[in-house]
């Protein structure tokens, strides 16, 4: 991140006051009139979200998260059972009316698809907004002072991320929930151009 310069007019004692008040407004304990806290919070959901939805694409796509996850790949009833193209379709009728003996699994259920991604409703759910704010509401992004909360309300997530007797475990969100390492230097970023942010606001001066 670039050098900030903030032009700060008042006494040296103000000063003091002001930047010793910074900690506690930031962990939402202090009075907050500009929401320099928020900012950061909004900041920091916002390259959460953006970490998981990258992950989320990879591992869709067979690929291994920066988290070290790699999905299990889908059952062929389940790919067989996706949408089909028109082409696809007319390709098995002319296949079936040439005498092949294929069947709908035999044929369909090879196919190369992107996993968890039949309806895309997941995905988006994930997807970072530009303000930080809820994209619709299947997406959860709440700040409680001193907190940051973000995930997804769609129905079926949590079986997809913690698994269950018949579905895999797809991990989206890390594993157990926790944030990996990996994804901490784009996160620590966040944190220090919002905490920058939020030291301007608070000072009431400008940057140059």
């Amino acid at each position: 991140m670039p050098p900030v310069t903030v032009v700060f007019r008042g006494t040296r004692a103000d000063l003091v006051r002001a930047l010793a008040a910074v900690p506690t407004t930031l962990a939402g304990r202090g009075r907050d009139a500009v929401g320099a806290a928020l900012g950061v919070q909004l900041r920091l959901s916002t390259a959460v979200l953006s970490q998981v939805h990258q992950d989320f694409l990879t591992k869709s796509r067979g690929g291994v998260g920066k988290d070290g996850v790699k999905w299990a790949p889908l059952d062929p009833k389940t790919v067989a059972g996706r949408k089909r193209t028109v082409k696809e379709s007319a390709a098995l009728k002319k296949r079936r009316k040439a005498g092949e003996k294929v069947t709908a699994l035999s044929y369909y259920g090879g196919r190369v698809v992107d996993i968890l991604r039949d309806t895309a409703r997941l995905l988006r759910s994930l997807t970072p907004g530009t303000d930080g704010t809820p994209r619709g509401a299947d997406q959860i992004v709440r700040t409680p002072p001193g907190e940051v909360i973000v995930g997804t309300n769609v129905p079926y997530a949590g079986a997809h991320q913690n698994g269950t007797r018949h579905v895999p475990a797809r991990p989206f969100t890390g594993r157990k929930g926790r944030i990996p390492p990996a994804y901490m230097p784009a996160i620590g970023l966040a944190a220090a151009r919002g905490v920058a942010r939020a030291v301007v606001l608070m000072l009431g001066g400008r940057t140059s």
